[in-house]
């Protein structure tokens, strides 16, 4: 019985965390640049999985605050002066796998790369 209050406790606590971490990246993004190009896209569709694929049951609720930190450390990395910004999914990946370890590659759940370039280019041009 406690252990069964322990684990709904610490899904709660992830849970809030995540979407403590999700509220908060829009407004970080916003501050630190007014770029709309495909690495703000790219941003915003991550962010977006993240969330749908946590709600929808595709991402565990338990490392979900750590794959939102980990996307909202590469969208602050790129907004840093001088920094680079990727353009394609290709080469956001590897970042995200720096920053937040293999287990970000559970993001993509659902998802192709292919769409995801097609969804920040047509974002991007608008």
């Amino acid at each position: 019985m406690l252990n069964n209050r322990i684990r709904i406790f610490a899904l709660v606590v992830a849970a809030a965390m995540m979407v403590i971490a999700v509220l908060a990246l829009p407004v970080m993004a916003q501050q630190k640049s007014d770029t709309r190009d495909e690495f703000f896209w790219l941003g915003q569709i991550n962010k977006a999985t993240a969330v749908i694929n946590t709600d929808e049951g595709l991402l565990d609720k338990a490392i979900a605050p750590m794959i939102a930190a980990g996307v909202a450390k590469v969208i602050e990395e790129g907004n840093r002066p001088g920094r680079e910004r990727p353009r394609t999914v290709i080469t956001f990946e590897p970042l995200l796998i720096k920053a937040a370890g293999p287990e970000v590659t559970l993001l993509h759940a659902g998802r192709t790369g292919r769409r995801s370039r097609v969804s920040s280019r047509r974002a991007s041009c608008r």
